[in-house]
Formats: structure tokens, sequence, C-alpha cells
């Protein structure tokens, strides 16, 4: 804008140059529904409305020309503000060949005239698409607005969720993080024996074992816009299985997770698992964890659709009665007092979820909890594939996007 405002002041003081002026205009945008956005006009031609050039990963010469647009949409802001007629507003949607990795924009406004006077758009170029990348354990897939982390030093689970440099995930231990826990429909789980004494029955947890031993990752890819995980997850409690505080013991599972941004809008995170009974035995049904959500103490507002409108509730503490909340949509999320956090969309599960906020403990221990009802069994080599969508930011723009997209 301050380049614009630059060069209608020479016009209005110094005539003389107006022939010789270059077309003004911004690339305001590249959005996460893969919105172009902007505006240019030519002063010396203000009536008319001029061609803008969109080349991607390098400028005019080098990059690939991938569009011609007019600028002849209605921006009354861009009126107001230069004091030009006329409309000079230009939008496109990137095709699909364009959405993959990390890219550059450029755009140029076209002089009118044909002078070979074409300039930069003023925030041109501008980086969209996701970046790639691992540090030291962690994987990243970072959009700008997003970054979503997967730790291959807590069995690969989701441990970082940045949105607007918010952090949302809670990830103390390895039991906590978002990620996947299963159980035995005929085996006893007694209250509080997963953390000390008595019968805790089969529990592979995707993150580690109650002794923080981080759960094996067998393999991973990380691809131009995507994570792929494979894990072995560990018992929970191995005390009463053979293992102990220096021994884990493996569980009879393989946890594969696939992580990427949802194709038409990269503000949906994509999470995707293929879960494989490696055993000859059976696992009767139980309500599983798939998967699990433990996000910071200050997201702890439970909204959901009810069914009657949206409702914004408490979570249960450890010591008061759990309950199934209906959730007729498929969606829940647990967000803050500015109604920012994440919701989650699981399609493909029961239409109910519960969970339980824990606010006591060592510094960094307190979480809030909840996780999307499914409940099934396991019988021998048996697999079961779900799929799952994370939204971080308002709860009411995610269910806008629920609605949009995944519905």
């Amino acid at each position: 804008m301050v380049l614009g405002i630059c060069f209608l002041l020479g016009f209005l003081f110094f005539p003389q140059l107006a022939a010789a002026a270059p077309p003004i205009g911004f690339l305001d945008g590249v959005g996460a529904d893969w919105r172009v956005w902007g505006w240019a006009l030519d002063p010396d031609n203000p009536h008319k409305a001029i061609d803008v050039h969109l080349y991607l990963d390098g400028p005019a010469g080098s990059g690939q020309l991938i569009a011609v647009l007019q600028a002849s949409r209605p921006r009354e802001d861009v009126n107001r503000v230069t004091g030009f007629p006329e409309d000079h507003g230009f939008e496109w949607h990137l095709p699909s060949q364009y959405r993959r990795g990390f890219h550059q924009l450029y755009a140029y406004g076209i002089d009118y005239g044909g002078k070979e006077i074409n300039p930069h758009l003023s925030t041109s170029p501008r980086p969209f698409g996701v970046r790639a990348y691992k540090y030291r354990s962690m994987l990243y897939l970072d959009n700008g607005p997003i970054r979503v982390g997967v730790n291959l030093a807590m069995g690969g689970a989701v441990s970082e969720i940045l949105f607007q440099g918010l952090s949302l995930v809670n990830s103390f231990d390895v039991g906590r993080e978002i990620q996947t826990a299963f159980y035995d429909g005929n085996q006893k789980y007694e209250d509080f024996a997963a953390a000390g004494a008595g019968q805790y029955g089969w529990n592979p947890v995707q993150g580690g074992d109650r002794h923080n031993h981080p759960s094996p990752v067998l393999n991973y890819y990380l691809g131009p816009d995507s994570i792929y995980i494979k894990t072995r997850s560990l018992e929970w409690k191995p005390d009463d299985k053979g293992g102990g505080p220096y021994q884990p013991v493996w569980g009879d599972l393989a946890v594969e997770q696939w992580l990427s941004f949802w194709p038409d809008d990269n503000q949906i995170v994509k999470l995707r698992y293929k879960i494989t009974h490696l055993g000859t035995d059976s696992h009767g049904y139980h309500l599983q964890e798939l998967p699990a959500i433990y996000l910071n103490p200050e997201f702890n507002r439970l909204v959901y659709e009810s069914g009657r409108g949206t409702t914004v509730d408490r979570l249960p503490q450890p010591w008061e009665a759990n309950r199934d909340i209906y959730t007729p949509e498929y969606w829940a999320g647990l967000v803050n007092a500015s109604d920012t956090g994440l919701t989650v969309f699981a399609p493909g599960h029961m239409p109910y979820v519960n969970g339980v906020q824990f606010n006591d403990g060592p510094a960094g221990f307190p979480t809030q909890n909840f996780r999307p009802l499914v409940k099934f069994k396991l019988g021998p080599k048996e697999m079961v594939k779900k799929e799952v969508y994370l939204i971080p930011g308002n709860y009411e723009r995610a269910r806008q996007k629920i609605h949009q997209y995944l519905k």
C-alpha cells in the first residue's frame, strides 16, 4: 500500500511524470483455500483494466508463467485509497498441480500502453504452500499459520501444533500428545493401576510406556508435503507383563500414520491411521483411543454440536463421573477463553466424545484431554483403518470448514 500511495502523490504534485508512470498494485495474499488475490492498475490509464502475470518459483525469465489475469474485479478499498476509479482487483484459485510443496509466487502488473514497464506488485514474491523438514527428532509440516510436528523420540506421535504462534499440544511425557492407545474388552483395568500396583491389561500406546520409554519407530518418510510414520507400540504398563522401569515390553500392534494438510484448505490437517494386529490371539470389543487428544491447560472448554445448537462445556475432573457426550456432527474441540483451540472431526467414529481435565501434579503436567469414541475388536492379524481431521483456530470457523469440505 505504501508504494501505491507514493506513486499517487507523485502524480498529484508532479504531473509531468505521469506519462512514464509504471503500474502499481499489491499481491495481497495466497489463502488457506488457495485463493490468490490482489489489485493492479496503470495510473496512465486508470479507466482501463490491466493484466497481471503470475510466475511460479522465479521472476519473469526464469520462473514458470502459470496465469495471465485481468485486474477487473471491484475493490472499493483500492478506489478509496488511491483515488482512482473503476475496478482493479484480481482473484484466482491455484490449480491442484501447484499446491504440493513450498513455492514462491511472483506477480507483475502489465503496463496498458505497452511501454514494457511491468514492475513487481508490492509484496511480490509471496511464499505459499507447505515446507516439510526434519529438526533433531522432530518431523515438521509448516504452511506459515500452522506448524505440525511429530516426534520420533515419542513413537511418532503428534507432539506439536502451532497455530499463529499459539502452542496447542501437551507433550509433557510419552503418554500425552495426540496419539493412539488400545484396550481389550476381555481384560481387567483396575483404577489407577496404570501408574502403580494392580492389574492393568493389554494397552499398547503409540508414544511409549509409563516409564517414559518411547515406542520404537520402525520406519518414516518425509515427503514434500506429508509425513509417514510406522511405530511398534509399547505396552503402557510393562511391570505386569515381564518388564519394568528398565525393560519396556513391545506390544503386538503396528501403527502406521500419515499426516498432511487437506488439499482444498491447508488449515485442515488430515491424520490417517492403519492399525495392524501382529498377534494370533484376539482382543475383545472396547472403546479405543484413535486418537487421544492432550492439549495444554488453557484449552479447558469443550465445544460441540449437541443437536440443539453449539454447546460449550467443561471437562470433568478425574474423580468426577465421566460421561459420553453426544456429538451428532462427529466433531468436538477444546478451546481457550478466546474460542481458539483445536477442533477434531472424526467421521468414521461413533457420534460421542468423552474427556477429563488433569489440573494437579508437577509443573508442566496439567493437561486437557478428550477422545472421539470408537469401539472395535482385533482378531488375529486384523487391520483397522481410520481418518480424523484436526482444525486449529476458532471453533466456529472450524465447523464451517467441516460443512464446506468434509461433510
